[in-house]
């Protein structure tokens, strides 16, 4: 399986970076070929929608992304949130991620940000169909020693979540497609569109079933096309 994992923090005393090296070490160790991006090492423009998309890196990036059986993000979190590095880099590769199989790894100075990565996983699935693996690694400063050494505990959730990314990636990419079903085709819409003709009031008549105190509430269209009310 060719594993990627991508460390999204700046910082030089990254913790989820550590987190990232772990992974890499766990995946190795299952046979995996994992490859890890530093982002501290790769130079990147700032998204402007503009002659971003044209940068080196970013195109390596994509092809890299696109390569992958699997992607990690290893990303610190900042103010219930994931760093702007992981939005950057997301919005600069944007395709390459469609049909992705996504783990994540963060670290966060406290316990209670866990929920912090699902506008990230939203992002993830909702744009580009991704499968994001719903167990991942959260760290908080209790999770490595006063060394800044990462514990037993988060040293052995990380590879669990290397040998979830195998199980998965292994068995979804082994698997043949499913057939896409053949879509019917839509009805026309009813309403009418601009340079067409009004539709016929017909088309809205009220039914003759329904009591006067409905009638009264009921709008239609006359002849030339405005609403007016209907009464009993």
């Amino acid at each position: 399986m060719r594993h990627l994992i991508i460390a999204c923090s700046l910082s030089a005393t990254s913790k989820s970076a550590q987190l990232a090296e772990l992974l890499q070490e766990a995946g190795q160790t299952l046979g995996d070929e994992v490859e890890l991006i530093d982002l501290r090492q790769v130079e990147l423009p700032f998204c402007d929608a503009a002659g971003c998309y044209e940068h080196q890196n970013v195109g390596l990036l994509r092809q890299k992304i696109a390569a992958a059986d699997a992607v990690t993000l290893a990303v610190p979190i900042y103010n219930f949130e994931t760093g702007g590095a992981t939005r950057n880099l997301l919005a600069l590769t944007g395709k390459a991620w469609m049909g992705k199989i996504v783990g994540v790894v963060a670290a966060a100075g406290g316990e209670r940000s866990y929920m912090s990565i699902m506008p990230l996983a939203g992002s993830l699935m909702l744009d580009f169909r991704c499968l994001v693996l719903p167990k991942y690694v959260y760290a908080s400063k209790i999770a490595f020693s006063e060394a800044g050494q990462p514990t037993t505990e988060i040293r052995e959730r990380v590879e669990e979540l290397a040998g979830e990314l195998n199980r998965v990636a292994t068995a979804l990419n082994n698997a043949p497609a499913p057939p896409m079903p053949e879509r019917p085709p839509k009805p026309p819409m009813a309403s009418a569109r601009i340079g067409e003709p009004p539709i016929p009031s017909a088309a809205f008549s009220v039914p003759q079933s329904l009591p006067p105190q409905t009638l009264r509430f009921t709008s239609r269209l006359n002849e030339s096309g405005s609403a007016t009310t209907c009464t009993p």
